[in-house]
């Protein structure tokens, strides 16, 4: 026998106390327990979810061809439903947290079992992927990366190059030369050219060192391109070594004497004099395959054989060398 009562519309939790409809209580509970749907199914959650998987098991196939059936007749509602669930900022939160948990899960397990953070094959697949999409940017644009990805990382280069340079003083320690292009990171013990550390790996390092030991440290420090150059090749540096008269000229000194002299004697942009400092500079690029292609003869030798060419070559001091050369890009982004 179902009892009802006429003209009911609300009624009060007897759980959380709060006037709810009709329509929010269960109807097996009209007369009794007197709980909203929520309470109800929060209380009895367990034994509801394991009611539910015996009769499941009891009946999957026709549960299955039930789910279809409201599936086809509900299916643009169902999908609504489901696309304004998956872009709500809630369903977002909660998915970018799983995430979260799920990569730390990952990286905590690949480093008790490989030591690393990601496995050997993620890490074998990705370079896969890496070294394909740098083949295809290869052939459809002549560069490895992307502009808009090579712009990023000049950008990125840029202000870790600024933020290392403050770090040891934004100054040549010799000279005190300050412009940010003319400034280089000298190997305080040398051998420079023996390690791998150029370019953004020497900023890097250096940023980590500076970090570790502070500054001044063993490793590390700032000096222009002039005497950074002149130090590693004559072991050196006018600014704080006066010329001894009385020195022996070498040949090879001679020959770059005698080039300096036949191009003017001093850089065409900045006027330096001091021959440590000067070199020939390929007005139209081209100076690396150009030394290839002359081979063991030094390139003073060549030009004296040519008689001293002035239309393609032109003398420049290692600041405003290795500045127009190796930074150009740097002046343009600034």
């Amino acid at each position: 026998m179902v009892v009802t009562v006429v003209g009911e519309t609300t009624r009060i939790c007897k759980i959380c106390g709060i006037e709810k409809p009709i329509d929010d209580f269960p109807k097996i509970h009209e007369y009794r327990g007197r709980s909203c749907k929520k309470c109800y199914y929060t209380r009895h959650k367990d034994s509801i979810a394991e009611y539910g998987k015996l009769y499941y098991v009891e009946n999957r196939e026709s549960e299955i061809e039930k789910a279809k059936q409201r599936y086809l007749k509900n299916r643009d509602e169902l999908l609504l439903k489901l696309h304004n669930r998956r872009f709500s900022e809630e369903f977002i939160e909660l998915y970018k947290q799983r995430e979260k948990e799920g990569s730390e899960r990952k990286r905590k397990i690949n480093l008790e079992t490989y030591g690393t953070a990601c496995s050997p094959e993620f890490t074998a697949y990705m370079r896969t992927l890496q070294r394909q999409k740098r083949a295809v940017n290869k052939r459809t644009t002549g560069y490895v990366y992307p502009l808009e990805l090579r712009e990023k990382r000049k950008l990125h280069y840029l202000d870790l190059r600024k933020q290392a340079l403050e770090y040891y003083g934004g100054k040549c320690e010799c000279c005190g030369e300050s412009r940010y292009e003319m400034l280089t990171f000298d190997h305080i013990q040398g051998n420079g050219h023996n390690t791998d550390k150029r370019g953004v790996k020497l900023v890097y390092d250096a940023i980590k060192e500076y970090k570790e030991q502070g500054y001044p440290n063993e490793k590390y420090r700032i000096l222009c391109w002039n005497c950074n150059t002149a130090r590693g090749f004559y072991g050196y540096c006018p600014h704080n070594r006066k010329l001894d008269k009385g020195a022996k000229i070498t040949q090879s000194k001679k020959r770059k004497l005698e080039v300096i002299e036949a191009y003017g004697g001093k850089c065409v942009l900045c006027g330096e004099t001091h021959w440590e400092f000067l070199t020939i500079d390929h007005i139209n690029g081209g100076g690396s395959e150009h030394r290839r292609n002359i081979g063991a003869t030094t390139i003073y030798i060549w030009l004296k054989k040519q008689g001293y060419p002035q239309k393609e070559y032109r003398l420049l001091c290692a600041n405003c060398n290795c500045s127009d050369k190796r930074n150009k890009w740097t002046r343009e982004v600034r």
